[in-house]
């Protein structure tokens, strides 16, 4: 193997090299790295969950679509279809666009 041709740079070729190479703080460990899916994750807001009377204010509010929480859980009840809360039964608290999602195909069944 002739020097400067392979693995091994010309001296010269290694000086300009070493000047184009800047070192990164924090750099380097393996402790840094992640992996696509975890930044994906963490820049992802966290849904608001909310209690189902606090849903029905809302989608009062903001969609027009008037449903008492007492019928709320009723549907919880019997609807496949309704959204799964999260926490223990009984004190349970629901993002709210799938809520939006159910009760707004609701009313376009209705109509």
């Amino acid at each position: 193997m002739t020097p400067g041709v392979g693995v091994t740079p010309v001296p010269a070729q290694r000086d300009s090299l070493r000047d184009t190479l800047r070192v990164i703080q924090g750099g380097g460990g393996q402790e840094d790295v992640q992996e696509p899916q975890e930044q994906a994750q963490e820049a992802a807001p966290a849904p608001e969950l909310l209690t189902l009377a606090e849903a029905a204010r809302r989608l009062e509010d903001e969609y027009g679509i008037i449903v008492q929480p007492a019928t709320m859980r009723t549907h919880k009840k019997r609807h496949d279809d309704f959204p799964k809360g999260v926490g223990e039964p009984g004190k349970e608290r629901y993002a709210f666009a799938p809520l939006v999602a159910h009760y707004v195909a609701r009313e376009k069944k209705k109509a």
